[in-house]
């Protein structure tokens, strides 16, 4: 969600026969909406601009197939995500720092074996390696991509969370298993 001047604009999908389709609202009404098997993850605001963030799928939700950013309703960016494997394609994983567009997805090679790879603007920025980790939190300052999520192992959920590649100390008071959500980063 997000506002632009004394507008406010929401993000998200309507139903239309068996589809979803990318719907965002502004002020409560219809303002765009996209064609079949598509997600409004995300609609950002920066200056008199209006980014969205559109996820499609083909086949079940998992198998996504591109991610697309339009600025005012014209296309900027698509990301092809063709072997990415997406937790839930309705859960927004697009973020925005000033006028730079990031997209996080997370490619599965095999069980306990992912990597999450990060893009700004387009282009690729960072690939790293979690092995089971699961994002619930992402977040960018500076230029700098936070993380958060869980680390499945067996039946245990640990959170964690990194800055780029590097993991920072989370205290856990001893739990064995929890769960997480966002992260922000003043």
């Amino acid at each position: 969600m997000t506002e632009l001047g004394a507008d406010f604009y929401a993000a998200g999908a309507t139903t239309i026969g068996l589809y979803f389709h990318a719907t965002f609202w502004k002020n409560g009404k219809i303002e765009k909406q996209f064609g079949p098997k598509t997600n409004g993850a995300l609609v950002q605001a920066h200056g008199q601009d209006l980014y969205y963030f559109v996820s499609s799928y083909f086949g079940l939700k998992e198998n996504v197939n591109d991610y697309r950013i339009y600025k005012n309703g014209t296309e900027l960016y698509n990301l092809p995500l063709k072997g990415f494997v997406w937790n839930d394609v309705y859960k927004s994983m697009g973020f925005m720092e000033g006028a730079d567009c990031y997209v996080l997805a997370a490619l599965d090679h095999a069980v306990y074996d992912r990597t999450l790879r990060i893009w700004k603007n387009g282009k690729v920025l960072l690939d790293v390696d979690r092995g089971s980790y699961t994002v619930e939190g992402f977040y960018v300052k500076n230029c700098d991509v936070y993380t958060m999520g869980l680390d499945n192992v067996g039946k245990e959920f640990t959170p964690v969370l990194f800055k780029n590649k590097e993991r920072l100390p989370l205290d856990l008071l001893n739990a064995k298993t929890a769960r997480v959500g966002g992260v922000y980063v003043q």
